[in-house]
């Protein structure tokens, strides 16, 4: 009897010694699906969902373009710069004005305006309508502005400066190589050489001094020679831009950029492209001043308008 009890009472542990066994594996295999989901998910939630979020922010980045009709010597290098570090600088096409002596410019435009967020070129808004779907409502075009008078100062400089680098000197352009020249030797601080030079005007000089700003918003191809109509056409780009800086207020107008195209851009002080000319031109000089004038006088009339657009 006793036995029997002893044989049922081993064979009952037995049983409850699987169950407890069979419970453990169980236990440790729902242990095992649960850290293996929580894995998954943390991958997902880390990895995936940001990579398709980043996948889709790229092509909706890449299908809103920016263009910016870069003046010269209005904080246009600056401006690529923002734009460079916003966006990266693979999504961003600067001086493209390089390819428009191409063969297969209009091929090498629009893969550009395909595959690229930000576009920026030595390009009138004539040239830049010739070459592109800027009525388009994805597409943006910005521009800077800068005082006419300081504008054509450091444009001069700039030319002055150019001379003296060695790719500079290869380029196929003749006339302006030569005009570079000329302005290399040429003293600034010698007012009234400097001013004898300017009176000696030609194509070359007018095309690269004169209302500059002005050439630049024109409509249409202008003229080798500005007139008040022109200024007037000039003043109507203005009002379709998206957006107009002054260079004079550029920490504002990149503030008021950035907000405008929601970019999360800190403000960088530190200035592109400058002039390495330490000699500098007597603006003050009653003479020198009355002849810088006379190159900029339409140039004026598209700078207040731009201010009045900025302060608005």
């Amino acid at each position: 009897m006793e036995s029997t009890i002893t044989a049922c009472t081993l064979d009952s542990l037995r049983e409850v010694n699987k169950l407890h066994i069979n419970s453990s594996q169980t236990n440790k295999i729902g242990f095992i699906k649960l850290a293996i989901t929580s894995q998954l998910h943390n991958i997902v939630f880390w990895f995936v969902i940001p990579l398709i979020e980043n996948h889709k922010k790229t092509i909706d980045m890449l299908a809103e373009k920016t263009i910016a009709i870069h003046i010269p010597k209005t904080a246009g290098s600056s401006v690529n710069k923002l734009f460079e570090n916003t966006y990266g600088a693979v999504n961003c096409a600067c001086h493209i004005e390089q390819y428009r002596t191409k063969p297969d410019v209009q091929s090498i435009y629009k893969d550009l305006l395909t595959n690229k967020k930000f576009l920026s070129g030595h390009l009138s808004y004539w040239a830049f309508k010739l070459y592109f779907p800027i009525d388009d409502q994805n597409i943006s075009i910005i521009t800077f502005l800068r005082d006419p008078l300081f504008q054509l100062v450091s444009h001069i400089k700039w030319i002055k400066a150019a001379y003296a680098r060695p790719q500079f000197r290869k380029q196929k352009n003749k006339s302006l190589l030569e005009f570079s020249e000329q302005l290399s030797n040429i003293d600034l601080l010698d007012t009234d050489k400097l001013c004898n030079f300017l009176l000696e005007e030609n194509d070359t000089s007018y095309n690269l001094l004169r209302n500059k700003q002005t050439r630049y918003l024109c409509p249409e191809q202008p003229p080798l020679h500005l007139k008040r109509e022109h200024a007037e056409s000039a003043l109507g780009t203005l009002d379709k831009l998206s957006f107009v800086g002054i260079t004079e207020y550029f920490e504002e107008s990149t503030k008021a950029l950035c907000q405008k195209f929601d970019i999360p851009v800190k403000y960088d002080n530190e200035e592109e492209n400058r002039t390495p000319i330490k000699e500098d031109i007597d603006t003050n000089h009653p003479r020198m001043n009355k002849i810088l004038r006379s190159y900029i006088g339409l140039d004026e009339l598209i700078y207040d308008k731009a201010l009045d657009i900025f302060n608005r």
